[in-house]
């Protein structure tokens, strides 16, 4: 195979749960190798497998027109959800790749419509993943594929029950010249344009050149993933970091709090202190008053004179 740069193309937009990341090398090369004019996704979900073929087209200075074909609503295999994806995606897209790109909302049927027999040079087939429904989607757009045609088939190492995409491989890959890859879930591509340049597949001759382009292919999609990983992972520590930095500053501004109110509480006491010495002192005097008075009442000399305050009593 023809060794290209654009096969160590770093892909901007990473999405850690993606489970295309593998393959991100391969299409950069297939697109510098074949250089389609246009390319079809069917099923673009999140979106990166799309954005890389769409990074790479833009780098490469290409002219070609792309567009992504979803519900954005989801399925049995990509479970169901709202609007929060196709929103995110098309923030993503639109500002980077909005000049030769479209994103349709629509069914992958509703959608031929509006291409032409002939006018599509690459297809990715990645929607619903039983047997009868990628069967459905190959038959479909074959017509549309042009002469320099090649199609990519996601997931064709997957084998769990509801998962027909490598039967349906097994059956195309007889029928095409063809490459598959094991790793990132499996991705087959199948030439089944009439008009390829036979020089560009000559290494599809050789077992062992075949071995070596997947075991290199795999080398280069590891690569991408641990980057993403990594990249994640920093993400994460960077978030828990500022999360940390967060809590500290709130745990100081309650112990700023809680020192201004103790402070208070301490001033309150000293108040609350001061109030009940005075308190202490009134009742004494007053209890030193009563005593006072208790002993002139008691005293002879009051008792003598009673009669003598009685009359001045009534004089008066």
């Amino acid at each position: 195979m023809n060794v290209n740069q654009s096969m160590f193309m770093q892909p901007v937009m990473l999405t850690v749960d993606s489970a295309w990341l593998g393959h991100a090398p391969f299409a950069a090369w297939l697109i510098e190798q074949f250089k389609p004019r246009s390319f079809v996704e069917l099923g673009t979900h999140t979106g990166f497998s799309y954005l890389a073929i769409c990074q790479a087209i833009k780098q490469l200075g290409y002219e070609a027109q792309c567009f992504a074909v979803d519900t954005w609503q989801g399925d049995e295999h990509t479970g169901h959800y709202g609007d929060e994806i196709f929103e995110k995606l098309r923030t993503q897209h639109d500002e980077s790749y909005g000049s030769f790109s479209s994103l349709l909302r629509m069914t992958f049927d509703q959608a031929l419509e509006q291409f032409e027999p002939g006018s599509v040079d690459l297809l990715h087939i990645d929607g619903l993943h039983t047997y009868e429904a990628v069967k459905h989607d190959y038959e479909s757009w074959l017509p549309k594929m042009s002469r320099n045609g090649v199609i990519l088939f996601h997931d064709t190492h997957i084998r769990d029950e509801g998962f027909g995409v490598w039967k349906l491989w097994d059956e195309l890959a007889q029928a095409y010249p063809s490459i598959t890859f094991t790793h990132s879930a499996g991705l087959g591509c199948l030439f089944v344009g009439g008009d390829i340049d036979p020089d560009k597949l000559k290494f599809l001759e050789s077992e062992k050149e075949v071995e070596l382009t997947k075991a290199l292919f795999t080398a280069l999609g590891e690569n991408v993933k641990n980057r993403c990983e990594k990249d994640f992972v920093f993400s994460e520590h960077s978030k828990l970091s500022a999360d940390k930095r967060a809590i500290d500053n709130a745990l100081w501004a309650l112990e700023e709090r809680r020192a201004a109110i103790e402070k208070e509480c301490e001033s309150t006491k000293k108040e609350l202190d001061l109030s009940n010495n005075e308190k202490t002192r009134v009742i004494g005097e007053l209890q030193q008053l009563n005593n006072e008075l208790n002993s002139v009442y008691q005293s002879t000399s009051w008792k003598i004179t009673k009669p003598i305050r009685w009359l001045k009593g009534i004089i008066e």
